[in-house]
């Protein structure tokens, strides 16, 4: 059952993450890529690591212009917390039912 909680909950904020994301935020992607680019310039990195910045930066906003893959990554971001939940609550309702017992 806790499972079950984990991944229903877990599927309301995948969705209400997808919607503002691709409704009230287009462009956070290549805002987060600029600032990637923007903050390896700033620190004085190398021009190699700068490019190396670039790159993944591009790959990033290739990455998360798909559905797939954004929805992907946004369940692999909660899912763990949940499931470490759902293992803790049961870890523990488990020790005060084995206590109950005679």
């Amino acid at each position: 059952m806790g499972i079950l909680i984990t991944l229903v909950s877990n599927f309301c904020y995948v969705a209400a993450r997808e919607v503002a994301y691709f409704k009230f935020m287009p462009g956070f992607a290549d805002k987060y890529a600029a600032a990637m680019v923007e903050r390896a310039k700033a620190s004085g990195e190398r021009e190699e690591k700068i490019e190396r910045a670039t790159r993944q930066a591009q790959q990033f906003k290739e990455m998360y212009r798909k559905p797939v893959v954004n929805v992907a990554l946004t369940f692999a971001e909660v899912f763990p917390i949940g499931l470490a939940v759902k293992l803790v609550s049961a870890a523990i309702l488990r020790k005060k039912q084995a206590a109950k017992t005679p």
